[in-house]
């Protein structure tokens, strides 16, 4: 059995998760700016470990997609009338704030030139926040896997993903190996919606282990997928291979096989860490019961509640306060990124989630402030 919270009937996990994507996506973004450094440099390492951190922020996301929306009845268009609005409304106001705050930082002369700032705004919507073209596609495709995840129940997509888990390692060796696929061609089932039914499944599937064992399978698939990836820096190997947006998809989302190992881990580890369940009464039960009841209990939990709602919005908005940060400090590759990326991690988590709560609050705001 799994906590839920009291109101709205909130799975208290699910918000849990939510938190921790959204702060693991600004740790991502945030560290994208010492990424510039120069190859080899210790800040490069250091910004590309915080990153690699990071990563399972998207594909958290995607799996609570599949957790929250599969396996359910709803027409196509009802669906996607209810969908569309909550994303496309706050995406477009933030969208037009970003790119105004881009243009006054970066490019002040496109205020003079109609045809250059059309151009530079219609190129931003188009590129940009690619996250939220993803998730069109994916809203768009779910009616469709629904009915097949509907007929065919776990074991349906049992099967989606072990081609897909197998088109991800057939992919990331050949792109190490640098030789074609064409062989088996199974790039079609390269994509996000890996994930959200991979969401589905954790979500759905009884495993036979104990809580506990779960937790701590959970920590460990989280770890070696961190350690996996710096590892092959380490031995400097391409920190880009297995990145599908120079694979045949072209897509962003990186998909490797490290990323699943890293979502699953932790998907397995917030869910079974909330478990009720307590065959035996052990210290490791005692003590994930302790950290449960402290997340889940008291400011801890208004706050993580809080953060999930928000979790959109800071999504959109937490670009322009790193594009601030950089453009009032632009030497700030150059100090120490050990020092200075837990700190701005903060800093921008905490402006940009203060702004959703603010806009949220006032009148007529609330459909474009990205909280719900």
């Amino acid at each position: 059995m799994i906590s839920k919270n009291n109101k709205g009937n909130r799975i208290f996990y699910i918000d849990q998760l939510r938190a921790f994507a959204i702060i693991a996506i600004v740790f991502a973004h945030v560290a994208l700016i010492w990424m510039n450094s120069k190859v080899g440099n210790f800040n490069l390492i250091v910004g590309y470990i915080f990153n690699v951190f990071g990563r399972y922020g998207v594909p958290i996301f995607l799996t609570l997609t599949g957790a929250l929306l599969l396996n359910k009845n709803y027409d196509v268009y009802g669906f996607l009338k209810k969908r569309f609005p909550r994303i496309l409304y706050p995406w477009i106001f933030w969208m037009i704030l970003a790119i105004l705050v881009t243009i006054i930082t970066k490019k002040p002369f496109l205020f003079n030139d109609i045809f250059l700032f059309l151009k530079f705004a219609i190129k931003t919507f188009l590129t940009s926040r690619w996250y939220v073209w993803m998730l069109i596609g994916v809203y768009l495709v779910i009616p469709i896997i629904n009915e097949f995840v509907k007929n065919k129940g776990l074991k349906g997509v049992e099967y989606f993903l072990i081609i897909w888990f197998t088109t991800s390692m057939i992919s990331c060796i050949s792109l190490y190996f640098n030789i074609s696929t064409y062989f088996l061609d199974l790039t079609f089932f390269a994509g996000p919606l890996g994930f959200v039914m991979l969401g589905y499944y954790l979500y759905k599937k009884e495993f036979k282990y104990s809580p506990n064992k779960l937790v701590i399978i959970g920590l460990i698939l989280f770890i070696l997928g961190i350690l996996l990836k710096v590892i092959l820096l380490w031995k400097g190997i391409n920190i880009f291979v297995c990145r599908y947006y120079i694979f045949q998809t072209k897509s962003h989302l990186e998909i490797d096989i490290f990323a699943i190992i890293q979502t699953i881990g932790m998907f397995l580890s917030i869910k079974y860490l909330n478990s009720v369940n307590i065959k035996g009464v052990t210290n490791l039960s005692k003590l994930r019961v302790a950290i449960s009841n402290f997340l889940s209990t008291g400011i801890t939990k208004k706050l993580t509640n809080s953060l999930s709602k928000s979790s959109f919005g800071i999504y959109l908005n937490h670009y322009i306060f790193i594009s601030i940060i950089t453009f009032l400090n632009p030497k700030l590759i150059n100090h120490d990124p050990l020092k200075w990326i837990p700190f701005l991690i903060i800093v921008v988590l905490i402006a940009s989630w203060g702004t959703i709560l603010v806009i949220n609050k006032i009148p007529y705001m609330k459909k474009i402030s990205g909280y719900y």
